[in-house]
């Protein structure tokens, strides 16, 4: 007595042959006819093995529902309340005939519901895989299953407050997992991105899930029944060259969109999430419309799809966003986030196109309640287990202290860059670390180690590096003042044509800073820069010929550079430009031009333009006297920074005069001036208060 009937038309014995064997690779004996040809009668054979049968596949194909013995061997299976029904190569429920078009029929790509149908037949396999068999993709499904989970989980932390277990957990796993990507692709002598290291985990973890279930599938025998859902097939390589085409160029049109259109308006949140779950039931769709008119007309399909679409896409951003924030100036080292999305739409592509998709979301099921049970846990050690039990049997709470609570990131990972950067010269990543250590506004070792990689950037000729580093010289940071040095790399820099090195390098030749004292160098340093446009290097070349230093004086030519530099937006040359006009050098005096050009250094927010206006307008030269509008400007000015608008904004505070009279306000704006170093101030905190 056989478990299976086969129930099946002639033309579709490859099928049935494989499926049988697939059967009985389950373990279930299986009887089928293959001398069964169309128009024979039913023979004793036949009727007795459909008696006997405890049950009746019935394979729908385009072929089957037309056979009238296949309808006859269906009616009464149906009859006798063993009928299972299948469909194969896409027929859907329109084309089976009634009754059998009311029934639920499994499809025969998803071989885990039909055969659940079978063991709720009480139908048992007599022989499984041995136990070592299975380890072998069971491992690897449990791997993706609890890497997927634990990842999750601990991308959570920034919308759930974690408990100090869980916290412990959530640094320690987030950075072996970023600690590992770097230091196995810096063996490669390849600098792997950070913003590829969560797509990256997360393909890991769900191709391994994808691939246990995969090699379970074959060891099932279940892939030969299944040809034409095989990956290497040419029809399912089309499908999922048409898949992955769509869904790059749908997720590029619902990035731009949201990036023009939604995030200046809205921000992040809400549209967001509209945005998620519009692309995932777009995909959704072109999926099921790919796969066969049976999981089109499916809602569950598309449920499930964007579910487990859903789950791969929030994980990734969570995780993404942890690691990039974590890594600090290093985040700019890296890719952009759009290649991330694209790798997680391929490792989607392939898992549902290689995959038995009902058995993969089954695992993924796994994978949401290991989410919750993390959660659960984590809810659970927050709460004060301690006030509900007696006070003899209250317990102790362990605390797992965090070892580093600021940056869980900051030293494996750091240490694999540093590894890699120093191991390939990558000057570049030497740049970004001294950055990062610069900015990361922790202690004195800090800068220590930012000057550290910022030589070792420099020494290989990266210009931005030569500049900060001479800067860390000239103001001490991360170690002593060394004029010498910062004049050093000031001018290799300027060697190699940064004309704001040569701006610097000329202020040090003149203040003799590193280097003796040498005007008529500074004025040939400050040429050069002013010859590639640098403003700056104009401005301090008028500066020159208005003093007559190393120059012969030249108020003409010190007023042709301003205007230069001001052309290009240099506010301090503005104001330079509005005092020659007020004190009429190199042009006729005017007022009037003089207020313009203070009133255009002043839309820069320059404190002495700013001060100068206010002048103007407290004793009415040029325009109508307004102690008001006078105050307003000393005011601004002052909060630019200005002591003598400090001084003056408090005495007219204290006067009442421009602005109601306010003790407070004009004590605090003495102090500050004092504070800068305003002896004039300190005698008036002592004389008026």
């Amino acid at each position: 007595m056989a478990d299976i009937f086969i129930s099946y038309s002639k033309k579709d014995v490859k099928h049935v042959r494989l499926f049988a064997a697939a059967l009985e690779a389950e373990g279930y004996s299986v009887w089928w006819d293959k001398n069964l040809e169309s128009g024979d009668d039913f023979s004793e054979v036949i009727l007795k093995q459909l008696q006997l049968a405890r049950a009746v596949i019935v394979l729908w194909t385009e072929h089957s529902i037309n056979s009238t013995f296949v309808y006859a061997e269906a009616q009464y299976a149906l009859h006798n309340d063993k009928l299972i029904p299948i469909a194969i190569n896409g027929v859907s429920y329109e084309d089976i005939r009634p009754p059998f078009n009311a029934l639920h029929t499994s499809s025969l790509e998803e071989p885990s519901e039909y055969l659940s149908v079978i063991e709720k037949q009480a139908i048992t396999p007599k022989s499984r895989a041995p136990l070592l068999k299975q380890a072998r993709y069971h491992a690897l499904i449990w791997f993706g299953i609890i890497g997927s989970a634990v990842t999750a989980f601990t991308s959570m932390e920034a919308i759930l407050t974690f408990s100090d277990w869980a916290k412990w957990i959530s640094h320690h796993w987030t950075e072996a997992i970023a600690y590992a990507w770097i230091s196995i692709f810096s063996q490669l002598e390849i600098l792997f991105p950070p913003s590829l290291i969560a797509p990256a985990t997360v393909s890991l973890f769900l191709m391994s899930t994808a691939t246990g279930v995969r090699i379970k599938w074959n060891a099932d025998g279940l892939s030969k029944v299944q040809q034409q859902y095989s990956l290497g097939s040419i029809a399912n390589l089309k499908r999922l060259a048409v898949y992955l085409f769509s869904s790059v160029i749908i997720y590029i049109l619902f990035l731009e969109f949201y990036k023009r259109y939604l995030l200046p308006q809205f921000g992040v949140g809400l549209p967001n999430l509209l945005v998620l779950g519009s692309f995932t039931i777009t995909i959704s769709s072109i999926y099921s419309m790919l796969w066969n008119r049976l999981a089109l007309a499916s809602v569950k399909y598309w449920i499930m799809n964007i579910a487990l679409f859903g789950l791969v896409y929030i994980l990734l951003e969570l995780m993404t966003s942890r690691i990039m924030s974590s890594l600090g100036a290093l985040s700019s080292y890296s890719l952009g986030s759009s290649i991330s999305g694209y790798l997680v739409v391929f490792t989607y592509a392939v898992m549902v196109f290689a995959t038995p998709f009902q058995r993969l979301f089954s695992r993924m099921l796994h994978v949401f309640t290991m989410i919750l049970l993390l959660a659960g846990l984590n809810e659970l050690a927050k709460s004060d287990l301690r006030s509900i039990l007696p006070t003899d049997e209250r317990v102790t709470s362990v605390r797992v202290e965090n070892d580093n609570p600021g940056n869980p990131l900051k030293s494996r990972i750091i240490d694999a860059y540093e590894g890699y950067a120093s191991k390939v010269g990558d000057a570049e990543l030497m740049f970004s670390l001294g950055h990062y250590y610069y900015y990361r506004l922790g202690d004195a070792e800090d800068l220590v180690m930012a000057r550290k990689w910022y030589a070792a950037a420099a020494a290989k000729n990266h210009k931005h590096a030569m500049y900060r580093l001479a800067g860390m010289y000239f103001y001490g940071k991360g170690g002593v003042k060394d004029f010498k040095s910062a004049f050093v790399w000031t001018k290799r820099l300027a060697e190699l044509g940064d004309s704001d090195a040569m701006v610097n390098l000329g202020v040090l030749y003149i203040d003799g800073k590193g280097t003796p004292q040498n005007d008529v160098l500074a004025r040939k340093s400050y040429e050069a820069a002013a010859e590639q446009g640098n403003s700056t290097a104009m401005r301090l070349l008028g500066d020159l010929y208005l003093s007559g230093r190393s120059v012969s004086k030249d108020v003409n030519v010190a007023k042709s550079w301003f205007e230069k530099a001001a052309e290009r937006g240099d506010a301090s040359s503005m104001n330079r430009l509005g005092d020659l006009f007020y004190d009429g050098e190199g042009a006729e005096q005017s007022f009037e031009t003089a207020r313009r050009w203070y009133e255009e250094a002043a839309k820069s927010g320059h404190k002495d333009a700013l001060y100068n206006l206010g002048t103007l307008y407290y004793d009415g030269i040029g325009v109508p006297r307004s102690v008001e509008r006078a105050f307003q400007y000393y005011l601004k000015s002052a909060q630019k920074g200005s002591v003598v608008a400090m001084e003056i904004v408090g005495q007219l505070y204290f006067d009442g005069e421009g602005v109601a009279p306010d003790r407070n306000s004009a004590r605090n704006w003495f102090k500050k001036a004092a504070k800068l170093g305003s002896q004039e101030a300190r005698v008036k905190l002592e004389s008026q208060f």
